[in-house]
This record gives C-alpha cells, sequence and structure tokens, in this order.
C-alpha cells in the first residue's frame, strides 16, 4: 500500500505564497509579551500591600435607633422576666436584681399606693388600711416615713371634721343636681 501524495512544499516561497505575508514581530511575539506582562503584574501585587482596612469618621443613624437600658442599682440577677428577641413595652419587668426586699412585699405596697391614689374622696382614703411588717430592704425608711404621713393626714382629717363637712357637700351637690332636672322638666312643660 502505498500513501497518499501530498503536496510537498519544498521552499520558503511556495509556502510564502500559500499563507500571505509574514506576521509582524509584535503579533508573533505579543502572546509572550501579554504573558510576562501579567505576570509581572500578579508578582507586584504581592510585594505591593495596601491596606485592607481605611480607617473613617462617620455617624450612624437610623429612624428607630436602638436605647440603651442601665440599672439604677448594681447586683447580681436574681430572675429574668424576658427571652432573647422579645419585643419589650415600657413599664414591662425585665429582671429582678437581688436584693434584702421581698418582691411580695413591694407589690402589695405598689398596690396600697395605686389605690390610695384612685381615691379622689378622703373618707374613702380613711377606710383604707397600709400594710404592716414588710420586708423592703433599702426601702425602709421609705416605708416608715409614708405610714408616718398616712395616719398624721387621717388624724388631720378626723379632727378637722372635714369628712362630715365633705359628705354634706355632696349631698347638697345631689339635691342642687336634682332641683336642676326638675326645673328642666318644669320648662320642658
Amino acid at each position: 500500500m502505498s500513501e497518499p501524495k501530498r503536496p510537498h512544499i519544498e521552499h520558503r516561497q511556495d509556502l510564502d505564497d500559500f499563507i500571505g505575508s509574514h506576521p509582524g514581530w509584535l503579533l508573533r511575539s505579543g502572546i509572550g509579551i501579554t504573558a510576562m506582562v501579567l505576570l509581572m503584574i500578579l508578582c507586584l501585587s504581592y510585594f505591593i500591600q495596601y491596606p485592607d482596612k481605611i480607617v473613617a469618621r462617620g455617624i450612624l443613624s437610623s429612624e428607630n435607633p436602638p436605647i440603651e437600658i442601665k440599672a439604677k442599682v448594681g447586683g447580681v440577677i436574681d430572675k429574668l422576666f424576658i427571652t432573647n428577641q422579645v419585643e419589650v413595652k415600657q413599664n414591662d419587668p425585665i429582671l429582678y436584681i437581688k436584693n434584702t426586699a421581698a418582691s411580695t412585699d413591694i407589690q402589695s405596697l405598689e398596690a396600697f399606693i395605686k389605690a390610695y391614689q384612685e381615691k379622689n374622696i378622703p373618707n374613702a382614703r380613711l377606710h383604707q388600711k397600709i400594710p404592716r411588717s414588710l420586708h423592703l430592704g433599702e426601702l425602709q425608711s421609705s416605708y416608715g416615713q409614708l405610714i408616718l404621713k398616712v395616719e398624721e393626714y387621717s388624724n388631720v382629717i378626723n379632727q378637722n371634721d372635714v369628712v362630715r363637712q365633705v359628705v354634706s357637700m355632696d349631698k347638697e351637690i345631689e339635691n342642687i343636681k336634682q332641683l336642676n332636672s326638675s326645673i328642666q322638666k318644669e320648662k320642658a312643660m
């Protein structure tokens, strides 16, 4: 078997005629030059350091900035009332700091003060008894002063017959309201 005959190009002149003109030196060595430039850039980027951190001053703000919560007193946390990522509303207890006061005594005193403030009639305030024998820790001296002031107020009200005057004024106001309503009925007729 014989090999197929291929045209044999003998001279460079024939090759030049077949391809056309030779590429220029830039085109022939362009790939090598490009590779060398890229290699040089990579090497330089290793040796030339640039900072990853830029120190600058700025102000961060938002529509609802976070509020820092600080305890008025320091101490050991006795009980947590909330967990992480729970929304807290105003006047919600967050934690209980261990102290010498009994929490039930503090709650009973708060209930007394709230009920006392809600009553506008002095007579109703007289019948309300302040809780006694409470263990309030650091508040004990203020609690003693509160007891004295409440008793002093009760004595002043009882001695000056203010209660009787208030009751009689309430009756008089009720009578005036009845008279006004009867006058309105007579005008309507």
